[in-house]
């Protein structure tokens, strides 16, 4: 939104100081050096080259696409760049990759760098679009491509040398030491910042900072990219599944604090605009009936076309106008929003406005679809967060789920300072005063007010009027949510009996006089007499759940520490596994660390341990039979892996929290470990289905039908209905480099020789921290140093919070379910037809369980592998097994 900027006589002064002195250093800011990251707006080029004295053989060209291949820019700044431009003007790049690592020129080129910086996702979700396949798919999934450009822009900004790739999987990891000391280089060393989604308003600051009128180039689109990518269009950043660039957010703040705080320093907003962008030929201002007089508002290319990507649309614009009045010296902006409809034909003029009454009428009698995205975008209400797979998290305040988008509750408004949902009286929105805190503290004429991210707030409670706070009565919320239970199905027949011994694929579950096993393994299901594979088209239906599910549980509620291993990208933990501390710690013992597949680095590349503040609350079914919790299933991708038949269990007992005590050996490990760990299960919405599959809308897919269908058990407050048995907000983290205390950068001292710990030697080098994986005492020692370091960086944090008794118990859960239970006896499911032998190959669970067996398995458990060893071959492996039942290898061809 425009800067609506309220000035006393003080701030005045302090600012046309401020004003001063950053003029100086634009100055002295020459030649300058044009920081340029990739997918961050090429065209800024012709506002550079256009610049008083930089160029002047080019003041009638503009750079771009039209004529050239899309090297044009490489080869203009290798070969044309130093004859065409002034160099006490400009640095051209000599020679090397367009975008350049700055890290060890910044000491040369620190005050003298313009760059545009581009929403992180933006900016992935951009360039994921580029690299395609003959048939026109990407070459890689979406997310691994993101990860690889995680940190782009921290990284070019501190990375040292001169070639290697900026986004790809070549490169360092980025880290949060690295992200910080980007941010520092953006907040001191750049003469002008831009951002991409405000191109206008940037190309208008550039020019008053920077000298020059605004020309027709500085707004063009110069590079305008292949078929599907534009940039005229938001991304969906739901493709991205909850995934974020944290590396890149922390350069990305820095570069908005730099650019809001250039556009208050220099007076720069669109209605101080106007004329830069009658001179870029963009903008007409267009008279709109507000109930206060005619009011003149600034349109243009990067606002409206952004949204509209230049095709003939008709849509409601909400836009802020500035209403001035003189009263003595002081000049107020306050800004006033004003439902506005255009038609824009084919480019950013406007043809015509149109009376509300008749923009409705159009919009009514539009062929646009009632399922279109523009008839669903809730405006202000939206979050940026979705919840096709995941809940809304509580973080976000009071929320509901909107076509799979978290959007605010009616009466609330979504607030970027605070990142959640604010009631619209009391909301961030409403309590701008439009003053700045950045360099002075608010003014007392203002009333009661409070610094917040450098923007003067009035107190909770109070709205602001004309840049002064008054006290105002919040509206009760209201909500649309449905409250636990009843969106529930009813049930017709009692729930089907438990079973402990299920059928595998191609097996037999059914048919005439067959008397075995009707239940499938997880991820299977009985389709008429054998089992087969569930995937994306296989439809998943409602349960039914019986009166008891359907109602508030008379279960003691629980609150408790759960945490995470993870990496950088943090999904909510839905349809996984967590653990308490001393599980966590030996999964990474056993799972992570000392992997020689992994070149002796983490799994996964773990960096870090979540922790979570979780409450639950059993089903009345499970309170009956004694317990608070049901068995722990695993999960593979977000999809159920059992033990036994997860669809049973949970039309028996809800979408309840599983629990498994490491030393009790069920259901998984079943050897003794030094940790006496418990790790929990925690259903989602279809935990029938792999990530991919849930989320997959192509013609034939159930996938959508199955996250609707399948509700999962987390809720804002658990009740112990079958949809609501949990809840969880985050709780903080600590890095596992500075558990360990591993100096320096991690990949520096692994590549020194150092190990985090070997599993043949039961030691580390370098390190003792995870020497002697089956002590009991040092178990005890490393879960306590990290409760320590939580307790360092969160103090307090333990105080009242107690671990619940893990009190699953599997003969009453099984064998006492309310549907019954169904004794197999010692008769094994047959196959309708007997697989012939097979060999592993790559991408198979055989081949899997047999490299896990390789790698970890035999060291663990040298017993279950008799007469193998880490050298033996494949199929030797494969041999043993598939004799030893439970497992997805079939007899090897060859042994």
């Amino acid at each position: 939104m425009p800067l609506a900027f309220v000035a006393a006589a003080d701030e005045a002064e302090v600012l046309e100081l401020l004003q001063h002195r950053l003029e100086l250093d634009v100055t002295s800011a020459e030649p300058l050096w044009w920081a340029h990251f990739p997918k961050c707006g090429s065209s800024l080029i012709n506002a550079i080259i256009h610049l008083p004295g930089v160029c002047p053989s080019l003041a009638n060209t503009t750079l771009g696409d039209e004529g050239r291949s899309g090297c044009w820019m490489v080869r203009w700044a290798d070969k044309n760049c130093s004859d065409q431009c002034n160099r006490e003007k400009f640095s051209c790049r000599s020679s090397g990759p367009p975008h350049l690592k700055l890290g060890s020129r910044y000491p040369f080129l620190k005050g003298r760098m313009v760059g545009m910086f581009r929403q992180p996702e933006q900016r992935i979700l951009s360039a994921s679009l580029g690299p395609k396949t003959e048939d026109g798919l990407p070459k890689m999934p979406l997310l691994d491509f993101a990860e690889q450009w995680r940190g782009g822009m921290a990284y070019q900004l501190v990375g040292k040398g001169w070639g290697g790739s900026l986004g790809g999987a070549g490169r360092p990891r980025t880290t949060r030491h690295d992200a910080a000391e980007a941010a520092r280089m953006v907040r001191k060393g750049f003469a002008f910042v831009g951002i991409t989604d405000m191109w206008d308003l940037s190309i208008c600051l550039f020019h008053k900072m920077l000298g020059g009128a605004c020309q027709p180039s500085d707004f063009e689109d110069v590079r305008p990219g292949s078929p599907g990518k534009t940039a005229q269009a938001e991304y969906n950043v739901s493709e991205l599944l909850g995934w974020q660039d944290d590396a890149d957010a922390v350069v990305y703040q820095a570069a908005l604090e730099v650019f809001h705080r250039n556009l208050a320093a220099f007076s720069v907003s669109h209605s101080t605009c106007e004329q830069c962008y009658r001179d870029g030929g963009l903008r007409q201002t267009v008279p709109v009936q507000t109930g206060v007089g005619d009011l003149c508002i600034p349109l243009g290319s990067h606002g409206v076309t952004r949204l509209l990507n230049r095709q003939i649309s008709a849509l409601f614009l909400f836009t802020t106008i500035d209403f001035f009045s003189f009263p003595s010296a002081i000049i107020l902006s306050v800004p006033i929003i004003v439902p506005v409809i255009l038609i824009v034909v084919e480019g950013p003029k406007i043809q015509s406005p149109w009376p509300l009454a008749e923009a409705a009428k159009l919009v009514a009698e539009s062929n646009v679809s009632e399922g279109s995205f523009t008839s669903r975008w809730q405006g202000n209400r939206e979050t940026g967060s979705w919840c096709l797979i995941y809940h809304c998290g509580k973080h976000l305040g009071p929320t509901e789920c909107h076509h799979y988008r978290c959007v605010c509750q009616m009466g609330y408004q979504y607030s970027e300072m605070t990142k959640r949902c604010e009631s619209e009286s009391s909301s961030p929105v409403q309590r701008d005063t439009g003053g700045s805190c950045y360099f002075w503290g608010c003014a007392r004429w203002r009333g009661p007010t409070e610094c917040i991210h450098h923007k003067c707030m009035c107190l909770e409670g109070y709205r602001a009027v004309r840049g002064y706070c008054e006290k105002h009565e919040e509206p009760q919320p209201m909500t649309t949510t449905t409250a636990p239970g009843e969106g529930l199905a009813v049930a017709t027949a009692d729930p089907p009996a438990m079973q402990t011994s299920c059928a595998w694929g191609d097996q037999q579950c059914g048919g005439a006089g067959y008397t075995g096993a009707t239940c499938c393994e997880a991820g299977y299901y009985c389709d008429g007499a054998a089992c087969s594979k569930v995937t994306e088209a296989v439809e998943v239906k409602q349960y039914g759940f019986s009166d008891k599910l359907r109602k508030k549980s008379s279960g003691k509620l629980f609150t408790f520490y759960v945490y995470r291993a993870q990496g950088a990208t943090t999904y909510p933990p839905e349809n996984v596994n967590v653990a308490d501390l001393a599980g966590v710690m030996w999964y990474l013992h056993n799972e992570i660390v000392g992997r020689a597949d992994w070149g002796y680095k983490r799994k996964f590349n773990i960096t870090r341990i979540i922790r979570y503040k979780m409450q639950t609350k059993a089903t009345q079914p499970l309170i009956d039979r004694g317990m608070n919790f049901g068995v722990r299933f695993a999960f593979d991708s977000g999809q159920c892996t059992g033990p036994f038949s997860c669809d049973e269990a949970w039309q028996n007992y809800g979408y309840f929290v599983g629990c498994n005590k490491l030393q009790q050996g069920f259901p998984f490990p079943d050897f003794k470990v030094a940790y006496d760990g418990t790790w929990y299960s925690l259903p989602g919405k279809c935990p029938q289905m792999q990530y991919f599959e849930k989320t997959n809308s192509s013609k034939g897919s159930r996938g959508l039908d199955c996250l609707s269908h399948q509700p999962g058990g987390f809720c804002e407050e658990p009740s112990g209905t079958a949809d609501c048995t949990y809840n969880f907000e985050n709780a903080g983290e600590i890095d596992l480099d500075e558990l360990e205390q591993i100096p320096g950068d991690y990949n520096g001292w692994i590549g020194a020789g150092n190990r985090e710990y070997d599993r043949i030697t039961d030691h580390g080098t370098g390190m003792t921290f995870w020497d002697k994986l089956n002590d009991e005492a040092l178990a005890k020692q490393r879960v306590a140093k990290a409760k320590a370091l939580f307790e360092k960086h969160y103090p307090g944090s333990y105080e009242g919070i107690d671990e619940p008794p893990c009190d699953f118990d599997f003969f009453s859960f099984y064998k006492m379910a309310p549907g019954g239970y169904k004794d197999n006896g010692p008769q094994q499911p047959k196959p309708v037809t007997e697989p012939p032998c097979g060999d592993a190959a790559p991408g198979d669970k055989c081949y899997e369980e047999i490299k896990w067996a390789k790698s970890d398995g035999i060291f663990a458990n040298p017993s279950w592998y008799p007469g193998l060893s880490p050298t033996s071959s494949d199929a030797s492996f494969q041999k043993v097994l598939h004799g030893s039942g439970g497992t997805a290898c079939a007899a090897p061809c060859e042994a």
